[in-house]
Formats: structure tokens, sequence, C-alpha cells
């Protein structure tokens, strides 16, 4: 099946723009690099009487067979002329956890809030801290200990069952179900139409969690969804398929499913990808776009939706980011009132196509070595792309080096075979430097359940 498998990747900064696609080739594991117990910096640092940041752990929260929250609180930097560089929670399972073990980020910020996953058994947690002379603190050890099962062949509130796969099957409700730790698909309908799918518990599914092929009329609401190749991956459908209110964690890939939600040669009207959460980890997840629209048309009446969406987390891909519409053409597609934080190499995308929207999203993106552009329209394909329209967006966004790299309106240059975009509406799109990765809540996976 035909894939997108060339991407925007190098929008550079100012007047002179360099425009080039490059192939998604992932950089790095996402892993902290371990701190040496004794450097010349650290040597150097005690010379001049500083010490290791002074933290304290937060208590787990939150806590599932294989997930928890924590966090923790610097109260001193070592030195009054010491800054913190950076702190997070590390775990493991022996005693006390250093940053060579497993590290979550927690930024910099004196007080942080981690959510960490791939937890199993007995595990122990520690927040640390990192001051500019190079040393590390670490705060109390808390201990995860995985709740039992209910028992019975359920997960928690969800009954344990096998992958299911129906074809031709109408009018039909699945619930309440845990279906996890299988090599395929979770759920597969093929030919299926007017089905609900809602409050079911997806996780570790080496392809995708659910597979539309061919349907229409299908609800997907309020399901959990994680650590899964893909959330859901719609071919060929003709119109209704919603996949709204669920929550979705750790997108594993490998490129090129690598979504949250992709729509594939998808058509007609009633289709929605609104008020979900995806959140992905760095060091547990390599998603490539978070929410893809391939080739895919809704109507004028009835544009394909992509309302609400809370998105945190994306890279290392150099190719990946957050939503992007008219992947290889299609249209009729709006984006709105979305918030990403951190979402990959962009944030928000137009890469061709023709009557499709974004609009009034907030993006915030700090530097990381993938980052490149906040937010752009460009023609990235052969095909006609007209009347796109970018408005009322506020971004944030570094480029890899730290420069600021919010826009690129690249409607008016053609490039090889794509030629230029007709009819663009950009207007009132903003730098806001207000913006930070606090806009999304510390906790967004479960929100929805």
């Amino acid at each position: 099946m035909k894939k997108r498998t060339e991407k925007l990747a190098g929008i550079l900064l100012s007047g002179l723009l360099l425009l080039g696609i490059q192939s998604c080739n992932k950089a790095g594991d996402g892993m902290e690099p371990s701190i040496n117990p004794i450097s010349t910096v650290q040597t150097d640092a005690y010379k001049r009487g500083a010490t290791a940041p002074a933290v304290t752990t937060n208590a787990l929260t939150s806590v599932t067979p294989t997930t928890a929250v924590s966090g923790g609180n610097i109260t001193n930097t070592g030195s009054t002329h010491a800054t913190i560089t950076a702190s997070g929670v590390c775990w493991g399972t022996t005693a006390n956890p250093t940053t060579a073990n497993h590290v979550v980020d927690g930024g910099t910020a004196t007080t942080f809030s981690v959510t960490l996953t791939g937890l199993s058994g007995t595990c122990y947690v520690r927040a640390y801290a990192t001051n500019s002379y190079g040393l590390t603190g670490y705060g109390n050890q808390v201990t995860f200990t995985a709740p039992a099962s209910t028992g019975g062949g359920s997960t928690g509130s969800y009954t344990a069952s096998s992958p299911i796969s129906l074809s031709g099957v109408i009018g039909q409700t699945i619930s309440g179900k845990f279906i996890g730790n299988i090599s395929g698909i979770g759920i597969a309908l093929n030919n299926c139409h007017d089905m609900t799918i809602t409050g079911m518990k997806i996780s570790h599914t080496g392809k995708y969690a659910i597979n539309l092929i061919n349907c229409y009329n299908i609800t997907i609401t309020h399901c959990e969804i994680d650590s899964i190749q893909s959330g859901l991956y719609a071919v060929s459908c003709t119109g209704g398929i919603v996949f709204n209110y669920n929550d979705v964690k750790n997108i594993q890939g490998p490129f090129p499913q690598a979504q949250m939600a992709q729509f594939d040669h998808c058509t007609g009207a009633g289709n929605s990808v609104s008020y979900n959460t995806c959140d992905n980890v760095p060091g547990y997840s390599n998603p490539e776009d978070i929410i893809n629209m391939w080739m895919s048309t809704g109507t004028a009446a009835s544009p394909i939706q992509i309302n609400g969406n809370k998105i945190r987390g994306g890279g290392p891909s150099s190719s990946g980011g957050g939503i992007i519409l008219g992947d290889g053409g299609g249209g009729y597609q709006s984006a709105s009132n979305n918030i990403l934080v951190n979402p990959g190499q962009y944030g928000m995308a137009i890469a061709g196509g023709s009557n499709s929207t974004i609009e009034n999203n907030e993006i915030y993106g700090k530097s990381q070595s993938f980052t490149n552009v906040g937010l752009y329209l460009w023609n990235q394909y052969a095909t006609a792309a007209a009347n796109n329209s970018v408005i009322n967006n506020l971004v944030n966004f570094k480029y890899k080096t730290g420069s600021q790299n919010d826009f690129y309106n690249g409607s008016s240059i053609a490039s090889g075979s794509s030629p230029i975009c007709t009819g663009t509406v950009w207007t009132n799109n903003l730098d806001d430097q207000t913006l930070t990765a606090s806009i999304l809540p510390t906790v967004l996976f479960g929100t929805n359940k």
C-alpha cells in the first residue's frame, strides 16, 4: 500500500529559505545521558564550594499495572550562583536508581511532575536535579508495586479478550474489554458499518490498535490505547468515522504506521478525530505524525474535523510532527482549537490538497535535535493545491539551533513538480512567547475515560 515517504524536513530561518525533503531517519533513543560520578567539572565545582541540588520525590499517584505519576520539588540549587539545567525522575528495578537508569525529563522548573511508563512488578523511583556545575542530587526513594489483577480473567475494570476481527458486521457495540500483549492488530473491522467501539483498553500491540477497512459509521470513543504501533488506521472508509474522546500514549511505530490516527483514502461526511489526548514519553515512543490525513477528503458541508485534541511529545523523527492536513492531496479538512506541546519536527501543517483550514490552535515547541518549524503551508505534491487557510494561530516554536521558527508560508513556492498553492489565506498568526509546556496539564492519559 502506497505510503508517504517524503515530507517536509528543512524549512530554514529568515528570508533565504532552503526547502528540502528528507526521509524519516530516526536519531537517538531519547534517553538522558548518564552523568559520571566524578568529573573535572564536578571536581572544580567542589573546590568552589558548590554542592549538588537538594530535591524531594513526590509520592506516586494514578498508579496502574504499568504506569504512575511522580515528580519532585527542588529546594536548593546547590549554590547561589548555580542554576538548574535538568531535572526529572529516574527509576529502575534495583534500589537507589540514578540517571544511568530509566529517566523521564522534568524540565528545569523547581516543581515538576512526570508520568512513568513501562513499569512492572516492583520498581524504585527517585527525583533528580542537575545544576550548572554538573552536580546531580537525588530525592528520597519511593517504591512502585504493580496493582494486583482483579482476577476472574479481567484486567482492572476490563474483561480480557483475544483480538477481535469482524467482516460484514452491522450494528454491533464492542466495549469493556482488554486486548493486549499481542503481535498483531487489536480490533480489525472490514466492510462493517453502524458500529461503536467504546470503553476499551488496547495495550502493547505489534500493529494497529484499531484497523478499519471499507467501513462507514464507526464510532470509537472513551478508549485507552497505549504502547501500540499506531492507534487508529482507517483505510478507504466512506463517512462517519469518528475517533473522539480517546486517550492514547506512547506510539511505537515504526514508520509509516506510527500515528495516533491516520485516514488513508477516506472520503465523505461526518468524519472526525477530535477531543483526544496523546502523550508520547521520550525514550518510550517513536511517533511519526500524531494525526495524519493521507489523500482523504471530506465534503464542503462536512469537512473532516480535527478539533480540540491535546498532544504532547514527538520525535526523534526528523520528518514527523503533530497534525498534518492535505498529505498527498485530498481536502475539505479542518483543524481547530488543538493544543500541541513539543510535537516533533513540526507542529501543524497543510502539505497539499485544497479547501483545508488550520485555525485557533496553540503550538509550543522547545529546541530539540530534530525540531524545525511550528506551523507551515507548502504544497509538497504534484497535484494542485488551492484555497487553504491558516488563521488565528498562536505559536512559540524553536528551531533545533535554538532560534525562533514559528511559521513558514510557502504557498507561493514551487519545488520540483509541486505547483504553488493558489487562493491561500494566511492571517493573524502570531508569535506568542507566553506559551510554554504548561499549556497542557501534567496528566493527559486517562482523562477521557
